[in-house]
């Protein structure tokens, strides 16, 4: 049995447990590679024993195609018919799982809860006296109004992808202006499809978040060139003390897969809630009588009705 791959574009070498084999994807063959897949795609299963949801199966497949195409490989094992034999036998697979009620459903993260919402807006409270609250609540507000599609798009914000507006009617709103690039379209945006038509609005509220926005970027340093970057440490011990709270050092991409689940756990949420929990919220939120489909379809970039409607 082949063994469950994990981060799979990232891999050289292919290890199969129970032919004590190692496959190297610079050097193998395709006539070697075509056969290994079609053992693959026959006896694929999770690490539990259970059978991989359809989708898992196509996006394995995506991911070696794309880690073949990284290492410079001139080898499409979707496209090419030397694959073709394979893909037969994956696709045959698929049909016999959904036929006999084996393919897993796909999981949709929980949406955040109202009570939990109430908590989270209680926490915040607290951003203009904590640096590590402010840059919460920012990366919050920007995940709602601008619904971006997975961590990519906030990382790559710089401080000058920002622009701050006013309509006709006076009302001040914030606006993102920057090519940026996102695993699920792999290539930098044209000009018309940036997000200059989405609009975050002052609120004019204590937890207003064009105003926290404002604050965060005049207690960046200077030299910084990204929105989100790390507490100095002064400001974390002595906040009020110092103007200046975040440095001018860009924060990992672990500090980001993190930022949900540490708003759940200090805001004291029910449950531990994701960046794609907070995404289906907001998708959810904005579903209501008189938002029509290709609208709520803009806001949150999918390419098609159906995916918006599971």
């Amino acid at each position: 049995m082949i063994k469950q791959f994990e981060n799979v574009s990232y891999l050289s070498e292919w290890h199969v447990s129970e032919y004590q084999i190692s496959m190297d994807f610079e050097t193998i063959s395709e006539n070697d590679l075509s056969w290994k897949l079609h053992k693959f795609y026959c006896e694929a299963k999770s690490k539990t024993g259970e059978h991989y949801h359809n989708n898992s199966l196509k996006n394995i497949r995506a991911g070696l195609n794309r880690h073949l195409s990284d290492i410079g490989r001139e080898i499409d094992i979707v496209r090419d018919v030397e694959f073709k034999s394979a893909n037969i036998v994956l696709d045959g697979r698929l049909k016999e799982m959904v036929n006999a009620g084996l393919s897993k459903p796909t999981k949709h993260k929980a949406i955040i809860e109202p009570y939990d919402l109430h908590r989270i807006n209680q926490y915040f409270q607290d951003a203009e006296s904590n640096p590590v609250i402010l840059r919460q609540a920012v990366w919050y507000n920007l995940s709602i109004h601008f619904l971006s599609r997975g961590l990519e798009f906030l990382r790559q914000l710089l401080k000058t992808s920002l622009h701050f507006k006013t309509d006709d009617s006076g009302a001040e709103y914030v606006t993102i202006c920057k090519e940026y690039q996102q695993k699920h379209f792999q290539r930098v945006l044209h000009s018309d499809e940036i997000l200059t038509d989405k609009r975050m609005y002052a609120t004019g509220q204590s937890s207003c978040p064009v105003r926290l926005l404002r604050m965060f970027l005049d207690k960046t340093d200077d030299d910084a060139i990204y929105l989100f970057n790390t507490c100095t440490q002064d400001a974390v011990t002595n906040p009020m003390q110092i103007s200046i709270w975040f440095s001018a050092k860009h924060l990992s991409k672990r500090v980001f897969f993190g930022f949900m689940p540490d708003i759940s756990k200090s805001s004291g949420c029910s449950q531990r809630y994701t960046a794609h929990s907070l995404r289906n919220t907001t998708i959810i939120a904005i579903s209501n009588p008189g938002n029509e489909s290709r609208h709520i379809m803009f806001m949150s970039q999918q390419r098609n009705e159906s995916s918006l409607k599971s």
